[in-house]
């Protein structure tokens, strides 16, 4: 897979390709961050009241945390592989 290639490229570079790979790491860690971020304040827009009686708007928001959700967990994976 991609991971793999990354590290192994990495590898074969020696420091230079270590330094991207780090970086990938720290990018990764920085990805994590906003999406949580996002995701507190989807949680926070769900829970107002204008939004709370207008389902339209519940269920855009509520597609967009689902997405944010899904592309987490993937992040998350990817970081995890990353940093072991």
């Amino acid at each position: 897979n991609d991971l793999n290639k990354c590290r192994d490229a990495a590898s074969a570079e020696g420091f230079a390709g270590y330094s991207l790979f780090q970086n990938l790491i720290a990018g990764g860690q920085g990805q994590l961050q906003v999406i949580e971020l996002r995701l507190s304040q989807l949680d926070e827009e769900m829970a107002h009241p204008q939004n709370c009686s207008n389902s339209c708007r519940l269920q855009e928001l509520q597609a967009e945390k689902d997405g944010l959700e899904e592309r987490l967990l993937e992040l998350m994976e990817i970081w995890e592989e990353l940093s072991s």
